[in-house]
């Protein structure tokens, strides 16, 4: 339970970071206004869940995306395919 908490907190805030740099969440407000006036909005109305989606779907499909690479260059590591790109990524971290 802890470390599914854990990959959530992390994922989450990954996420949040790449929506803080490359996203202007104060121009975004703007331009879906009606009337192209800035709100003011708390900004994490905006990053925590935008965050939180876009840190799931991209830590899932590298994950798997690397997996089927790995399964595709070595057929003999089907078994533990997921346990190295595992180890490979959370060495980045």
């Amino acid at each position: 339970m802890f470390i599914a908490i854990l990959y959530l907190i992390i994922v989450i805030t990954f996420g949040c970071s790449l929506i803080v740099r490359f996203v202007n969440v104060k121009e975004l407000y703007a331009k879906i206004s009606p009337d192209n006036k800035t709100r003011n909005i708390p900004e994490l109305l905006f990053i925590i869940p935008s965050g939180s989606v876009i840190g799931i779907l991209i830590t899932t499909f590298m994950c798997y995306f690397s997996v089927y690479i790995i399964n595709c260059l070595i057929p003999s590591l089907k078994a533990y395919s997921y346990q190295v790109v595992l180890i490979i990524l959370s060495s980045f971290f």
